[in-house]
């Protein structure tokens, strides 16, 4: 046989052995990011962005043990090619002292326990959310995490100090000193009988404190080959893959790690509720909002909602409480179906949810005013209905923010000099607290964070990033310097459909009027400006970020 046969002999059974392969693989980018002045790096395989639903990519981040590196990991886990749907992170690690093998720290791997190494793994993860979210859209109901040995145990730590970010867990080879600070979330676990390093009898007793963590059933079933599941009436199941090696990774349980990352996902944190009586408390950023809500509201089955304000233009919440010591002869008489004097209309026991909207800037003095008086009305509207929902409808600034022109009243903020999406960063821990210190003087009622500054952040950040079709700067959203034109005010009606009812917003319609029927699209506004229709792939955008911006900020604290 010749040699040019025998190299097209070689070809061909490369080609018929390979096959699905080479079809599936997925190029991995090499991303670099900047933690606290040290250089970190990960690969990355994206889905390609017309492959990426309105709700997102799920995330898998795969991390490599003690002394590899994440090219290695990537080889043997081959998440990226077992699932081209997902965005798939595999880290890179710094040299770190190993538990079990390189006291002295010459080799790569990831901190073992909270606080280890100042926590910068943690930080380096954090980093590569929100790196990788500005490039694709993140489902955040599937992050996910695995990894072998060090990197298996590093999953661990993951789930006890960022419970809430993930869905599912797939360590390999490791164990956790950890294991009572565990939530209850679906792990897969796989481990070696003969394992020399990370003993098979330890790796059993975690896995058998999870399965009380998670209620599992104890008797299992078979889930696949080698596999054993045991399930749990709360949706946390637990799966063991036992092999009879030692401390290598099994090359036939990738495949089944991506099979159960697959079959879950994160349950909304969101209270859901079908039916809204709203009273809104503000001004005119709070203006068609309740409207485009009632009609997004009306194209949900099974949901109802109602809504009344006290609208003052420009006024804060203590102008607004003030209103009833006025002489009533000066008060103009608000219309009576949309509208109503506070005093008057929270008396009536019929709303379950108050919304409260203050003036922006704020300043630390402004901010004790706005505790003062939203506590204040917050008390009026429980007087009346003990279950009424409190919601602080965080706010914006003017988009001149920080510049020599700056906005409007800007005189006492510490965060003026502050350009517009940098400000309303360093303004989320004041409207944050203000939720918080709210709850502690109202411990009977609920108080809530309608999130619409940090929301528009969110937007603004992917408009950035080219991940909003149609839309290219923060700017089209806006009809002057702070009042938002019928597209932003969509997102926005999002973001309170989202926290007040606790549902996703996408694939709901556009097609919204205003509360007597008008349109909003093709129609001229108060300022008279008229609007085409935004694209739908530019709505379901706007939909998938308003829902994840409500998702992340309902914490426990702020609930």
């Amino acid at each position: 046989m010749t040699r040019r046969w025998l190299r097209a002999l070689v070809a061909l059974l490369v080609a018929v052995t390979f096959p699905a392969t080479a079809l599936a693989q997925r190029a991995l980018e090499r991303r670099t990011l900047d933690i606290g002045g040290v250089q970190r790096e990960a690969l990355v395989a994206l889905p390609a962005k017309d492959a990426v639903p309105a709700s997102g990519a799920p995330l898998v981040f795969v991390f490599h043990g003690h002394g590899g590196t994440a090219r290695n990991v990537a080889q043997g886990f081959r998440t990226h090619e077992l699932w081209p749907d997902a965005i798939v992170v595999y880290p890179q690690g710094l040299p770190t002292p190993g538990q079990l093998t390189d006291p002295e720290g010459k080799k790569n791997g990831w901190q073992r326990t909270p606080g280890d190494q100042k926590d910068r793994d943690l930080a380096f993860v954090d980093r590569l959310i929100e790196s990788v979210g500005a490039d694709r859209a993140i489902d955040r109901s599937r992050v996910y995490a695995t990894g072998h040995s060090n990197g298996g145990g590093f999953t661990y730590l993951l789930w006890e100090t960022r419970p809430d970010l993930l869905a599912a867990v797939a360590p390999s080879g490791a164990g956790t000193r950890g294991v009572r600070n565990l939530k209850p979330l679906p792990m897969m676990h796989i481990a070696g009988q003969s394992d020399p390093l990370v003993r098979y009898d330890m790796q059993m007793r975690v896995v058998d404190a999870v399965k009380r963590i998670n209620g599992c059933n104890a008797e299992g079933k078979p889930w696949a080959e080698r596999s054993t599941i045991f399930e749990s009436p709360g949706g946390t199941p637990v799966v063991t893959f036992i092999h009879p090696g030692g401390h290598e990774f099994p090359r036939d349980a990738a495949p089944l790690i991506v099979r159960f990352l697959k079959e879950h996902s994160k349950k909304s944190k969101a209270a859901t509720t079908s039916e809204v009586r709203a009273f809104y408390i503000g001004h005119s950023l709070m203006s068609d909002i309740p409207d485009m809500v009632k009609a997004l509201a009306e194209a949900t089955p099974g949901v109802s909602f109602r809504f009344k304000e006290h609208f003052t233009p420009g006024a804060p919440l203590r102008w607004q409480w003030d209103e009833r010591t006025r002489d009533a002869s000066t008060r103009s008489p608000p219309e009576p179906q949309f509208r109503g004097f506070w005093f008057e209309v929270l008396p009536t026991k019929e709303w379950n949810a108050l919304v409260l909207i203050d003036s922006v800037p704020r300043g630390t003095a402004e901010m004790k005013e706005t505790r003062d008086y939203a506590e204040r009305f917050a008390r009026e509207a429980l007087a009346a209905n003990p279950a009424c929902v409190i919601y602080v409808y965080e706010p914006w600034h003017c988009i001149k923010s920080g510049t020599p022109e700056g906005c409007a009243y800007d005189t006492s903020s510490p965060t003026r000099t502050l350009a517009w999406a940098p400000r309303l960063e360093a303004d989320r821990a004041m409207w944050d607290d203000l939720v918080r210190e709210l709850g502690s003087a109202l411990p009977n009622a609920k108080v809530r964070l309608i999130p619409a500054g940090r929301a528009l952040l969110a937007l603004d950040r992917a408009i950035a990033a080219g991940t909003v079709p149609g839309v290219t700067s923060s700017g089209q959203l806006f009809d002057d310097d702070i009042h938002l034109n019928p597209y932003g005010k969509y997102f926005v009606a999002c973001v309170h459909y989202a926290t007040l009812f606790g549902r996703s917003p996408v694939g709901l319609p556009f097609e919204v009027k205003d509360r007597w029927g008008g349109p909003y699209w093709n129609h001229k506004n108060w300022q008279g400006k008229e609007w085409p229709p935004p694209k739908p792939e530019t709505i379901a955008a706007m939909q998938r970020i308003a829902w994840e911006a409500v998702e992340k900020a309902n914490s426990p604290a702020t609930r």
